[in-house]
């Protein structure tokens, strides 16, 4: 759709554990505990609930509105002895604040028993849930190296029981002061330094050279001198080899061979290393053409002599063109080795295969009004005079993107829909993942909170930094995040209304993905009406949920509905049902992952245009307001996965789509008081039960 009506009343609110996550009071930071054999404790049930304190232990909450600082307590003095002995477990949690402050860290700065500060071992912070933020301060049943966290810098070697239980026999308070921020998940840390070296085995493997010999002097059992440097910026280095100090005074010949750079696709992402020169015993030796590539993500690599490497699929060159080896250097031709150096220039590479303009980046945004627009090369619904600022993309490296509206015909007011694109990015970046660094709005850095995650939509990749009618599906990539924990709401648009945009700026990140694991189809499909009345406080639903949702299990006929009631008395942002609906402006069947299983099917596919409406199925619809049936034209039931989500899409109706000039119904008649029904026919779709 090129526009989008403002119709919806924000009712929806989340209800997990007894708590209610309606305003900030319900985000309450708290102290967990239990002592004594677990004759002692207070957990969430008895701060919340204050008749249930069965161990009469004082604990003093605060609600939490915001990244800052924040002090919890709690006090045994009107406990059976006034005071624990023996700790089992403590943490300090802050209910809901996975919803409201993903993400962040709990800096522990300050912590006292008996009023007396105490030393910590390296705190982290987790949840169990998804839902409630927590630092253990002593958990037992948390042992090992810890993966799973964040610390303020990403860094590791934290520990869950940082607090020294044994150093206090009669502790009659604990309190804990902690300064909430954003934070890093563990092992996500930008390491220090990159280091170029070389790698070596030799033909009879006498001798050997690896990053391990390298960063320990200590362990260098072979003798071979290694020279290396320091890699600071694109530009030349040097490194070397020398195996005049080994046993036999030289290596035999060449089993393996590269120059790499450590933590090089951290530090210097989506680079190519130009060989410039390889001399062995002090000669030039003749070159095949090179690549540049990892083998673990970290650190990066240039084969000069690897005979495990098959067909070369991955990997990046100055311009993206193949006809690349990985044993560029012919071995036969060294017997006796000294020396070894390698000059090689470090420079921005292309991804091999990539068109050699890249891949065009851009921003996608309506304003509030929904009247103003920004899509690239959709000048026809364009607002005139925007200049846009694209990236090309050339492989899996940072990017910017801007908008710049201060020349735009009309003002651009408040934030409707914001996204960034990358153009045909899911065919030569398959399952790639896109992080946000940075959005700027009006110049100033906008805050994001909670977790993106990636969506195919047809050839191109999309992340949305603001859609409020968006949600993830399985189908979307969430960088390994539970569904419940990204969103498509990363800034506060709330926060721009009413406010002339002048200028937008977004920066990421493009990380490579994991493949999915193969499809299954699943046992049904949910399918579901959305319908949208010309009168915009009337009838108004774009999700699914209600009682007149169908499961599609193939061929078949099958009958969706809405009902007034069940509308009025959801809980839902997007839906509302008030009086007798006055016309449809949008009135379709959406099925669920249908399109996607059509297409893993073979019975939906691409026409010429590049749009998924090319299909064996053949659709019958018939369609009933308030129980009287309403003529439909058959021959103009636009069917395909129209929007590239992987749904199925029954298009009656739409005056944003495809239907609005030849719809199969006539919009006035669709005037529902109490019910609207559509009852449709699948014949095709592939599916064999």
């Amino acid at each position: 759709m090129h526009k989008r009506i403002i119709l919806l009343v924000s009712l929806c609110f989340l209800l997990f554990g007894g708590l209610v996550l309606a305003n900030d009071s319900n985000t309450v930071a708290y102290i967990n505990i239990a002592a004594d054999g677990w004759s002692v404790q207070i957990w969430p049930d008895n701060y919340f609930d204050a008749e249930n304190n069965p161990t009469d232990v004082i604990g003093t909450t605060q609600v939490v509105d915001g990244y800052g600082q924040y002090t919890a307590k709690v006090d045994f003095s009107k406990t059976e002895n006034g005071f624990i002995s023996e700790i089992g477990f403590l943490d300090i949690e802050i209910s809901n604040g996975e919803l409201a402050y993903p993400n962040s860290f709990m800096k522990i700065d300050s912590f006292k028993v008996n009023g007396e500060e105490v030393a910590l071992g390296k705190t982290y912070t987790s949840s169990d849930d998804d839902i409630d933020t927590r630092v253990n301060l002593y958990n037992e049943w948390v042992s090992g190296e810890i993966k799973e966290g964040r610390t303020a810098d990403g860094t590791g070697d934290v520990t869950a029981q940082p607090f020294n239980v044994d150093a206090f026999d009669q502790i009659t308070s604990i309190e804990i002061t902690f300064t909430l921020m954003k934070g890093m998940e563990i092992g996500t840390a930008i390491p220090d330094e990159a280091r170029a070296y070389i790698t070596f085995a030799a033909g009879d493997w006498g001798v050997d050279l690896w990053g391990d010999n390298i960063f320990d002097p200590d362990n260098n059992p072979t003798d071979v001198i290694a020279t290396t440097e320091v890699v600071d910026g694109y530009r030349q280095y040097t490194v070397g080899a020398d195996f005049t100090k080994t046993e036999a005074g030289h290596a035999n010949g060449i089993a393996f061979f590269d120059v790499e750079i450590s933590n090089g696709e951290i530090l210097y992402s989506n680079s190519y290393m130009q060989i410039d020169s390889v001399k062995i015993n002090g000669e030039s030796v003749a070159l095949g053409k090179t690549y540049t590539s990892s083998d673990d993500g970290v650190d990066t690599r240039t084969n000069l002599y690897n005979e495990w490497v098959g067909d070369i699929e991955e990997g990046r060159t100055a311009d993206g063109t193949g006809g690349v080896t990985a044993t560029p250097i012919n071995n036969d031709l060294y017997d006796e080795i000294e020396t070894i150096e390698v000059t090689f220039t470090l420079k921005k590479g292309v991804e091999l295969g990539f068109p050699s303009a890249g891949l065009t980046a851009h921003l996608s945004m309506f304003d509030e009004t929904w009247e103003n627009q920004f899509i690239l090369g959709d000048d026809a619904y364009n607002t005139s005079g925007v200049i846009v600022k694209t990236d090309s993309v050339k492989g899996y490296d940072q990017y910017t993107v801007a908008l710049d509206l201060t020349k735009a015909d009309a003002d651009f007011n408040g934030i409707g829909q914001l996204s960034v694109v990358v153009n045909d990015a899911e065919t030569y970046m398959p399952y790639n993942f896109i992080r946000l660094d940075e959005v700027k709005v009006n110049g100033e850095e906008a805050t994001l909170t909670g977790n993106s995650y990636t969506s195919g939509i047809g050839a191109h990749t999309k992340v949305n930094i603001f859609d409020d009618l968006s949600s993830a599906s399985e189908d979307d990539r969430t960088n390994e995040k539970a569904l419940s924990r990204v969103t498509s709401e990363l800034i506060d648009a709330s926060a721009y209304s009413g406010v002339v945009i002048s200028s937008i700026e977004a920066t990421f990140t493009i990380l490579k993905g994991k493949e999915p694991e193969p499809y299954e189809i699943p046992e049904s499909f949910n399918a579901f009406m959305m319908f949208s009345d010309t009168d915009e406080e009337r009838w108004q639903v774009y999700n699914p949920g209600f009682s007149g949702d169908a499961a599609v299990t193939g061929d078949g006929t099958f009958s969706v509905y809405l009902k007034a009631q069940d509308l009025n008395d959801a809980d839902s942002k997007s839906v509302y049902a008030t009086e007798k609906a006055q016309g449809a402006q949008v009135f379709l069947v959406d099925i669920q992952e249908l399109g996607k299983a059509m297409v893993e099917l073979g019975t939906l596919r691409e026409n010429a245009a590049g749009e998924l409406k090319d299909t064996d199925l053949k659709v019958a619809a018939k369609v009933f307001v308030d129980g009287k049936e309403v003529s439909v034209t058959q021959s103009r039931i636009v069917v395909g996965d129209l929007e590239g989500n992987g749904r199925l899409r029954i298009e009656l109706y739409n005056a944003w789509g495809p239907s609005v000039d030849s719809p199969a119904i006539n919009p006035a008649h669709i005037i529902p008081e109490d019910e609207l029904r559509i009852e449709f026919t699948l014949t095709g779709t592939g599916i064999e039960r």
